[in-house]
């Protein structure tokens, strides 16, 4: 899933590029934003973290590892045969779309000056 705090950031990138390019046509935001959204996602990712992670969720996928040999084979056979499933929770989608559909709104009135 997408991190709730990825999200607005990228929202909140979006509305300052759009007015920001209206100040100054060279602004790039991205570049300003690179060295923040790299130290968001190396804190992340960090191996302390994943560990912390892995430890927190080990019960749980101990229950499952009794099932893992046979869903690891029935994974790589489906790779093998060219089967490839694709599982998208279309809940997540909406919601996305959702948010995208406000942020191109926002966008929007922000250029044309209405609203």
């Amino acid at each position: 899933t997408l991190q709730p705090q990825l999200i607005l950031l990228q929202k909140t990138l979006l509305n300052i590029e759009g007015v920001g390019r209206q100040l100054d046509p060279r602004l790039d935001i991205w570049a300003v934003a690179r060295p923040v959204l790299e130290r968001i996602l190396r804190e992340r990712y960090s191996p302390r973290r994943v560990l912390g992670e892995l430890r927190k969720r080990l019960p749980e996928i101990m229950t499952h590892a009794p099932d893992m040999p046979r869903l690891v084979h029935s994974w790589l056979k489906q790779q093998v045969e060219g089967r490839h499933q694709l599982d998208i929770r279309s809940a997540e989608l909406r919601a996305l779309d959702l948010s995208l559909r406000k942020l191109q709104t926002r966008v929007v009135t922000a250029i044309t000056g209405s609203g």
